[in-house]
């Protein structure tokens, strides 16, 4: 059996890394290097429109950069593969430009990156970075080898199961302090059929259904909540002071972002947004990482929380629905999935919350009503559970339908050479 680029998926794993004083020199002249090459050909692909001759293909750029490397003197001790990147991001930077006028859209051309515009480099196979030991043998997982910089200290010892593939160093301030991450692109062979365990009874792992929302960040079918920290709201009052004293440092020099004070209240400011930023990614991990390692397969709404957020005429409930991230936390429940061979399914979420998940009567409720109460079958039950029961009851009922006709095909749908005589449609969940 041939195995193609379909049976792979490709994760990324961040790592912290503590370079030392020479290492940081080297990665911040990597970065100037990077920079330069990146401002020459962009100079290059403007002159090309200019000329109507289009822009250069990247293997072009690739060209050209080398040419530059080689040309100074100065730019000869950075790993020279980096440059593949530089001329990668310029070409696909001129190709968004070009397809945004073909589509009518007001969009400029590319810009120029100054000093601190240009943050990241990469190194575009795993021949240019490895993991060793602290001697520098190669099997080790204690220190990060990286091509022309040296190995440096790392955090977050996650050992990657599978083909590391590329290599991006990058920056972020923290006042007038450096915070360097790596992030490793690395790919893997997905679950087959017969690999993954799809029946959760193989297990003992029962299905679940997933709710999302606000007060709650998710309600499981099993009377599991996990409630909404309000990580943003509650220090709400800290952004707003942060943001009026940077707005006054601003105001109080015409060059403002050079003064002392802007510097401080703008680092106090991003410092602030990137804990919080960290502290609801950490959590979404966790919760993620708990429900695919306690469950079979996991049912979920299939919610279009752009649309949501477009449709919403309430300011506060936009806020509240760019809070609460459920595509963020989504996405790493699917690629977590994927990795144990767990699958998600997507649902209508049509009244799901209105419904009563035990005799099915409708039982109109508005948000602030948290509580489902059937006149019916007398069913009291919190309003988030109710819905993740009823995601839980419509997935399964979907996922029967699809394998009856499965067995409907295999049964009585096949000819006397084995071919099935008619084609049997599968409905989609949503």
């Amino acid at each position: 059996m041939t195995i193609s680029d379909k049976d792979y998926y490709v994760r990324t794993t961040q790592y912290s890394i503590y370079p030392n004083r020479t290492q940081e020199r080297m990665i911040l002249h990597t970065l100037d290097v990077c920079r330069s090459v990146y401002n020459q050909l962009c100079e290059l692909c403007r002159m090309s429109l200019n000329g109507k001759e289009g822009i250069p293909s990247f293997i072009d750029l690739t060209a050209v950069a080398r040419c530059i490397w080689n040309r100074f003197d100065w730019m000869q001790d950075i790993y020279e593969n980096c440059l593949n990147d530089v001329a990668r991001r310029v070409h696909d930077a001129f190709e968004r430009y070009l397809n945004g006028r073909k589509r009518g859209e007001n969009v400029g051309l590319p810009r120029f990156k100054s000093e601190g515009m240009y943050d990241s480099f990469t190194y575009p196979s795993s021949l240019g970075f490895s993991f060793r030991t602290k001697e520098g043998k190669k099997g080790g997982f204690e220190r990060l080898r990286l091509g022309k910089i040296g190995q440096l200290r790392f955090g977050n010892r996650f050992m990657i199961p599978g083909t590391m593939k590329t290599a991006t160093v990058s920056r972020s301030k923290s006042g007038s302090r450096n915070i360097w991450k790596v992030c490793i692109t690395w790919r893997i062979r997905r679950f087959t059929e017969h690999e993954a365990s799809i029946d959760p009874s193989e297990d003992n792992l029962a299905p679940v259904g997933l709710d999302l929302g606000l007060r709650n960040l998710v309600a499981l079918s099993d009377r599991t909540i996990i409630p909404n920290d309000d990580t943003y709201r509650k220090k709400e009052n800290r952004y707003r002071e942060l943001q009026r004293r940077l707005s006054e440092a601003m105001e109080n020099d015409p060059k403002y972002r050079r003064t002392d004070d802007f510097k401080r209240a703008h680092a106090k400011l991003s410092n602030a947004f990137r804990k919080a930023k960290d502290h609801r990614k950490d959590q979404y991990h966790k919760m993620a990482r708990d429900i695919v390692y306690s469950h079979g397969d996991i049912y979920a709404e299939a919610l279009d929380v752009k649309e949501m957020i477009e449709g919403s005429e309430s300011k506060t409930m936009k806020k509240l629905y760019r809070e609460a991230a459920w595509s963020t936390f989504m996405n790493m429940l699917t690629y977590k999935g994927e990795e144990s061979g767990i699958v998600i399914h997507k649902v209508n979420p049509a009244y799901t919350s209105q419904l009563c998940s035990e005799c099915g009567t409708m039982v109109p409720k508005d948000l602030s009503v948290r509580v489902h109460k059937c006149p019916d079958c007398r069913l009291k039950l919190d309003r988030d559970i109710n819905a993740a029961r009823n995601i839980l009851k419509r997935g399964l009922g979907v996922a029967r339908h699809v394998r009856d006709q499965r067995q409907s095909a295999s049964v009585h749908d096949v000819s006397t050479d084995g071919s099935p005589t008619r084609f049997v449609e599968e409905p989609y969940f949503v």
